[in-house]
Order: structure tokens, then C-alpha cells, then sequence
């Protein structure tokens, strides 16, 4: 893959010693099978009594993982080297490791990677199987036969990120594909990571009602898909000029009380501005309770600069918390063929906005809202007022948006405003299936 050069930033892996001295250290193997360890992908068993235990698991499909969580000091992965293994990416609390595990001759239970000296608690550690080859091997498997735990356990279940700030190194976070770490004084904990190959995921396990992620935006940041539940919300596009650090890249909240994920997605894509694709994960903002982040539009007044002549296309449509985009459902808007169509929310009183998430038509026309600006301001907005004097006009924070939202897209503000606008940079109709307006 092809890096590049951070202004006033390095890009450094963290180091990890391994300490030789370990007869001090109580250690438990627990076996490939144990519940603390989970799979996805496509595993096979291997029967072979030269296992530890007497089993291995191994793959060689592209993208399969496997995640050990444990608590302790230190952990050893066992496992086998032979002519047919290639190259693993290995995550211990979100620093990045290569393993090549190709040997000339097989040899089982042999230690592939180890670590000691850990702070005394939780970790994860994240095996990621990305179907390479060592210049000398013929094959790419990646064998797991067993863990050996230094002063700890295996735990079953995983870590689940609690209401407050997560860093982006928890072990309730487990990442796929290639990051890199970066580490400055202006990011949140010290340091943050940051991807720019397609598919490569950030994955965090939450207990609350809101998350917010936050994240490092520059000249050269690009889009990510935003899953939560595994139900994709919709795209991100991270670039901005000038760049800012711990900023809310995306945020949600209203969520039911209890466990959930959000996993951030490099799409490798980015806006024509962009000179690059770089996605940063720095930290996470977890809220519960009726403390969290929430749509201050939804139940609103809203209005709009016409209405197309059919059942449900009012501007309430966008603020009824349905965020379904079918428009023959009766819960999206519609204007008429306008010049710098609009539409607009009252939040009623002056409100300090975090992000704001715009919803798209789903059934057809979402390329209606390729190029679109969004308002914020305490000064209410006439109807002949255009994104050419809004722009511009003291008070108003203003951004434009050059790609449709599929089916949403989430637009970190870090603004203070009263009335919130949507408006089309040319003549068309202006359809919105939802606007949530979050703090």
C-alpha cells in the first residue's frame, strides 16, 4: 500500500517489548476451542495429535479472524509454522504486529508471537488472515492451536465499552485489514490509528443509548461506511480544510438501553477536494441514560420552499424519526422543481450541534442530493435566501456536500444554532427522508 506524509505528524507502530525473563510468570494455555476465543470466517479443525490438546484451527480464507480476550501481563500465541503458511496481522489493543508464520519444515506448537510486561487488566488481541504469502512459502494458512496467558485468563464474552470516552487502543475495540498508529500530543490519549485500504474496519462493543466517534480530519481524509448492529447507517465523508483534531466524525444516540456495536469501514473513496483516503479512529464518546446524544429536530417545526402535490412529501416528513427512504411510504419530503430548493428546521432554541445526519430518498432520484449545502444559524433564513449569501453571511456555519448520501450521511457541525437548513446548489426537487440534528 502507498503511505504518505502527515504534516507535523509521524507515523510510528508502537514498539512492544518482549521481555525474556518470564519464569516469574504464572501462565494458562487455553486451548483453540475455549470460549474466550471468537471466529468469523471460514475455520477448519486439524486432528493431529502433535496439537496442543490434540486440535488446531486453521485458515487460509481472506478476511477470517480470530479474537482472544483475556486479562493479564502477557500472551503467546501457539501455533504451527510450515511450507503452506503465509503472513498474519496481528492486533494487541489496536497496535498492529506482521507474523509471518512460513517455516521450511512444519514444526507444531510453536510460539508465533509473544508479548510480556502488558499493564496489569484487560486486552484483546485480533489475528486477521489477509491471504499472503511469505516470498518462499506455497501457501497462505494461519494455524491457532492454543494461548498461553501470563497472570491472567481467558474471558468469555469480550470487553464492552461503558458510557464516557473510550480510546481508540481498548480492548473493547478489534480491528481487520492494515492501521497504522500515529501518535501527537493534539490527539485524544496520546495517540490515534488511522487505514486507508478498502475494507479495513474498526469495531467497538458499547453498553449505552449514544455514541459519538472521534476522529482526525485533514486535506487528506476520505469517506468510511458507518455500521451500527451491523445494519449499515450510511457514508462519512471525514475531509475538511484546515484540519482539526478530536473532532466528532459521526455520531448517534436515542439507541435502546443495552449492548450494541458501531464498526467504522475504509470505502478506500473520497470527495474530488481530498488529496488522499485516510480514515483516523481516535476515540469514542459512549453516553446512557437520557444524558446521551439526541435528535433535537425530530417533532420540530419545519417548512420548506414548496410542496410537491402528493400525500406525506411535507416538510415534517423529515423530522418524524421514520428514516425510512421509500417516498411511496409517505415519510419523505418533496419540493417542486425549485431553484435552490430548501427546507428547514426550528429547533426552537439556540442549541450547541455536534453532527447532523441527512437521510436520502432510497426507491430512486438520490442523485438529487449530490451537491447540497447545510446552515446553521441563530438568524432565521428568509426564502430568497440562496446558498451564495448564506454562505458568506456572518453567524451561519455553512457546508457543502458533493456526494449523495446512501442512504445517509453524517456532517460533524461543532456549531451553535437555532434554525438548521438544507438547500440545493442548483434547480431541482429537494426529497429528504430524514434530518436528525444531534448534540
Amino acid at each position: 500500500m502507498k503511505s504518505r506524509a502527515l504534516p507535523n505528524y509521524l507515523l510510528l507502530p508502537l514498539a512492544i517489548t518482549v521481555w525474556t525473563s518470564l519464569s516469574l510468570a504464572q501462565t494458562t494455555r487455553i486451548e483453540e476451542a475455549d470460549k474466550s476465543i471468537t471466529y468469523t470466517g471460514t475455520w477448519y479443525t486439524n486432528g493431529s495429535s502433535s496439537n496442543s490438546g490434540g486440535s488446531s484451527a486453521l485458515t487460509n480464507a481472506p478476511g477470517a479472524t480470530a479474537t482472544v480476550s483475556f486479562t493479564g501481563t502477557g500472551i503467546t500465541w501457539i501455533g504451527v509454522l510450515d511450507p503452506y503458511s503465509g503472513l498474519a496481522t496481528v492486533y494487541l489493543d489496536g497496535t498492529m504486529n506482521t507474523v509471518d508464520t512460513y517455516g521450511p519444515s512444519t514444526l507444531y506448537q510453536q510460539a508465533l508471537f509473544k508479548v510480556s510486561g502488558l499493564a496489569s487488566g484487560s486486552h484483546t488481541l485480533t489475528i486477521y488472515v489477509p491471504h499472503v504469502r511469505d516470498p518462499n512459502g506455497q501457501g497462505s494458512w494461519v494455524w491457532i492451536d492454543a494461548f498461553d496467558i501470563q497472570n491472567g485468563s481467558g474471558v468469555t464474552g469480550g470487553f464492552t465499552a461503558s458510557a464516557g470516552r473510550t480510546e481508540q487502543n481498548s480492548p473493547a475495540l478489534t480491528y481487520t485489514g492494515v492501521w497504522f498508529t500515529n501518535t501527537s500530543a493534539v490527539l485524544s490519549g496520546g495517540s490515534a490509528v488511522l487505514a486507508t485500504d478498502a475494507g479495513s474496519r474498526a469495531t467497538i462493543s458499547f453498553n449505552g443509548t449514544s455514541i459519538t466517534w472521534i476522529g482526525y480530519r485533514d486535506e487528506y481524509s476520505g469517506i468510511a461506511r458507518v455500521y451500527l448492529d451491523g445494519v449499515l447507517e450510511g457514508t462519512v465523508d471525514t475531509y475538511l480544510s484546515p484540519s482539526e483534531a478530536q473532532v466528532p466524525s459521526y455520531a448517534i444516540g436515542g439507541l435502546v438501553p443495552g449492548a450494541h456495536t458501531l464498526a467504522i469501514e475504509v470505502t478506500a473513496t473520497h470527495n474530488p477536494a481530498s488529496g488522499g483516503s485516510w480514515i483516523w479512529v481516535d476515540a469514542f464518546n459512549v453516553g446512557s441514560g437520557t444524558g446521551g446524544t439526541s435528535d433535537m429536530a425530530q417533532g420540530k417545526a419545519a417548512t420548506q420552499s414548496s410542496t410537491y402535490p402528493y400525500p406525506g412529501s411535507g416538510a415534517a416528513s423529515a423530522v418524524d424519526g421514520n428514516t425510512d427512504g421509500s417516498f411511496y411510504d409517505g415519510s419523505v419530503t418533496a419540493t417542486n422543481l425549485d431553484t435552490n430548493a430548501w427546507w428547514q428546521v426550528d429547533l426552537g432554541a439556540s442549541a450547541s450541534i455536534r453532527s447532523i445526519v441527512i437521510w436520502n430518498r432510497t426507491d430512486c432520484c438520490n442523485s438529487r442530493l449530490s451537491d447540497y449545502w447545510v446552515f446553521v444559524s441563530n438568524t432565521p433564513f428568509a426564502a430568497s435566501d440562496t446558498p451564495f449569501t448564506l454562505q458568506s453571511r456572518a453567524g451561519t456555519w455553512s457546508s457543502h456536500q458533493t456526494i449523495a448520501p446512501s442512504p445517509s450521511t453524517a456532517i460533524p457541525a461543532g456549531a451553535q444554532g437555532r434554525y438548521v437548513r438544507v438547500q440545493l446548489s442548483g434547480a431541482n426537487y429537494l426529497s429528504l427522508a430524514e434530518v436528525q440534528v444531534l448534540q
